[in-house]
């Protein structure tokens, strides 16, 4: 049990100091890189890091089970708010 307490209460300081170096590194990746810096490989690469880290954090774990799509792919879903 306390364990489990420590787990909830590190995620918390640590959620918090990674939204904001995300927002200071999407700030700054902007200013250098413009508006689409997100577009380009390193763009992709921070993005993607810091989802994996962010992941971490919450306790989530992602599951790759099929082969990736091929362009052109269309992805269509059905949602009623």
């Amino acid at each position: 049990m306390a364990a489990s307490l420590l787990r909830r209460l590190w995620r918390v300081p640590a959620l918090v100091t990674l939204i904001l170096m995300g927002l200071l590194l999407a700030t700054l990746a902007r200013v250098s890189g413009g508006a689409a810096w997100f577009c380009r490989p390193a763009g992709q690469w921070l993005v993607r890091a810091w989802m994996r880290v962010l992941n971490r954090v919450v306790g989530l774990r992602v599951r790759i089970r099929c082969q990736p799509l091929t362009a052109p792919t269309l992805i269509v879903a059905n949602h009623i708010s």
